[in-house]
């Protein structure tokens, strides 16, 4: 097959959830000989590029730019671009993500359109009781009225996005998965650090403020206790998220270290050094943070909202703790910090939890069944054969 993606996460910008979930099925793609183009906005170019990167991946990068005039062009760009593609033959189905809605607004393509759920800006505004913005609410639902399937990183997502759109949606479940790391780098000392860590973008939806809400009373508990947080530094409001961290915790403000971003490699290593890792969620789609941590075989305490028990089976794979409930937490994290067999219990738990349910393998394998699946009835309502999706075809055959 030959796969087309729509993801602006590609380096050198910013990468989050969706970024890496696109690497990620993007090298698991290619290891089993498909082909893939990846469709990029990248509002640091000056002008639109092609680079292949080998025979088997071509990254398209559109210069972008601000403005609402520039961004509408942006669109029919993308479009455009997706259309030549599958007129050439290039790709022979193309996956965009619900956030922004970008497929919004495509006429008829030759080749399935598909929408992968993993929480689109009006399901985070509503799951955390803000105002959604009215164009972006329109965009993303016509962009799923347009899609030819749709894919969900969860049901709770699912569910969720159907109600917040008020849509009768037919998605089909694929969860994320993560590689699981090397013996070599997964968690083996069990013995007391008092170290406690976080990873991922310091923004309310992820916790991180009722983290350092719980912080003083686990302080009480656990005077030498530290606190690790790995990630992006987020606004809140017209302030900073590290600013409101350390003013919640107060006078133990100096015993949370705040790292910033790190790439994925350095966050492994500094995971595998803690004793707890803790992910108090609001909102997520299919988070990849607690995973990681769980293959990792770090004991994780990870939220009861959205998605969380779909991932996590509360004292059998890990924790699970209400965002909401300060002292649940600081006893959660506490205990923890003072069981070293629990810690080493919870911490296997995880990592089998990973590698039996949500392995990387069974993972991809569902990709391409669905693929596989949508270019069949795209090509029999069509009436083409497709004994030739059987056969990938490099750029050069292009």
């Amino acid at each position: 097959m030959n796969i087309g993606f729509v993801c602006h996460e590609i380096p050198p910008a910013p990468t989050g959830g969706i970024g890496i979930l696109t690497a990620e099925l993007t090298r698991g793609l290619i290891k089993l000989g498909h082909c893939v183009h990846i469709a990029s906005l990248d509002n640091a170019a000056q002008k639109d590029s092609c680079e292949v990167v080998s025979s088997a991946l071509t990254i398209h990068r559109l210069a972008g730019g601000q403005g609402r005039v520039r961004g509408y062009l942006n669109r029919l760009r993308l479009f455009l671009l997706i259309r030549r593609l599958a007129a050439a033959r290039s790709i022979d189905i193309v996956e965009v993500p619900d956030f922004e809605g970008w497929s919004a607004g495509w006429r008829h393509l030759p080749i399935p359109v598909v929408v992968r759920l993993q929480g689109s800006v009006t399901y985070f505004a509503n799951e955390m009781s803000t105002l959604p913005n009215a164009s972006m609410k329109f965009l993303e639902r016509i962009a799923l009225r347009r899609a030819d399937h749709v894919i969900s990183v969860s049901r709770y997502t699912a569910d969720r996005t159907a109600e917040v759109f008020g849509l009768s949606l037919s998605p089909t479940v694929i969860h994320n998965s993560v590689l699981l790391p090397d013996m070599a780098k997964v968690k083996s000392d069990y013995g007391s650090r008092d170290l406690v860590c976080y990873s991922g973008t310091l923004v309310q939806k992820k916790g991180v403020f009722s983290l350092a809400r719980a912080w003083p009373f686990i302080k009480q508990r656990r005077p030498k206790a530290r606190l690790m947080m790995i990630g992006r530094d987020g606004r809140h409001g017209a302030r900073s998220s590290v600013e409101v961290i350390r003013e919640l915790a107060g006078r133990h403000a100096d015993s949370i270290d705040i790292v910033g971003h790190k790439p994925k490699v350095e966050v492994e290593a500094l995971l595998s050094t803690a004793d707890v890792a803790v992910y108090p969620s609001y909102s997520e789609a299919f988070a990849l943070a607690p995973m990681e941590s769980m293959a990792l075989r770090v004991p994780t305490i990870y939220s009861t909202r959205a998605s969380g028990r779909e991932l996590m089976r509360h004292g059998v794979d890990g924790w699970l703790c209400d965002p909401d409930n300060t002292e649940q937490l600081a006893d959660q994290i506490a205990t923890l910090l003072a069981d070293e067999s629990l810690r080493h219990r919870l911490g296997h738990g995880g990592r089998l939890r990973i590698s039996e349910t949500f392995s990387h393998d069974k993972f991809l394998q569902a990709n391409i069944d669905l693929y596989q699946r949508c270019i069949k009835e795209r090509y029999e309502l069509s009436g083409l054969t497709t004994e030739s999706l059987l056969i990938p075809r490099s750029p050069e055959s292009i």
